[in-house]
């Protein structure tokens, strides 16, 4: 392999997992790369897996594209390369899909530390309970995170009382968008008195 490439652009092909590992042990030690277009190929999620343990230590990264691929693991995969490497990016879209608990958890490991990230959309992701506590953990030891989209994503009180409680810590969030939930009275309340001692200025 040229160790000089920066792009490599392989979309539209039929790659699948084999084809995802053989490339993920050839540019795992690679120093320059820093676009991997694989869109539009027949990558699952064992092959997305295989990118993303080549790529975890990688410094040069920015952009994995895994668009269009079957595996649902896929759009995270592309989100973590970005956020681990891309220091300009600051908003993370990730609205419109379904993504599973590992997958959340994943997102929110790296997130944790992160000081780029100020936006992250997660309108209708079909997130559960469990993966919303993740996002909430998350919430707790982020500093940097401004303004975060949850909406239309059926959290119910018990979700609520989650967030309650890592609003009572996180000092940074300006914005949090609930709109379109199944919150009742006993969210509302827990809420209300979190909201009391947070800055988050903006709250739907």
């Amino acid at each position: 392999m040229i160790q000089t490439l920066t792009t490599v652009d392989l979309s539209d092909n039929e790659i699948g997992n084999i084809g995802a590992q053989h490339l993920a042990e050839t540019f795992r030690n690679h120093k320059v790369l820093t676009i991997l277009e694989l869109s539009y190929n027949q990558i699952g999620n064992d092959g997305a897996q295989y990118l993303n343990d080549a790529f975890e230590e990688n410094k040069t990264l920015i952009k994995l594209n895994l668009e269009g691929n079957p595996g649902s693991y896929c759009t995270t995969m592309s989100a973590i390369a970005q956020i681990r490497n891309d220091k300009a990016l600051s908003s993370i879209d990730l609205r419109w899909k379904q993504y599973g608990d590992d997958e959340i958890k994943l997102l929110t490991n790296e997130l944790y530390n992160n000081k780029t990230i100020t936006e992250l959309k997660f309108q209708k992701s079909k997130i559960s309970n469990t993966g919303i506590q993740y996002l909430a953990d998350m919430l707790r030891n982020n500093t940097t995170v401004t303004s975060i989209d949850l909406s239309e994503n059926q959290i119910g009180d018990i979700v609520a009382i989650y967030l309650t409680d890592a609003l009572k810590n996180n000092k940074t969030l300006v914005l949090l968008s609930l709109q379109s939930h199944q919150i009742g009275n006993t969210g509302a309340q827990q809420l209300a008195v979190a909201l009391k001692n947070n800055k988050v200025a903006n709250f739907s």
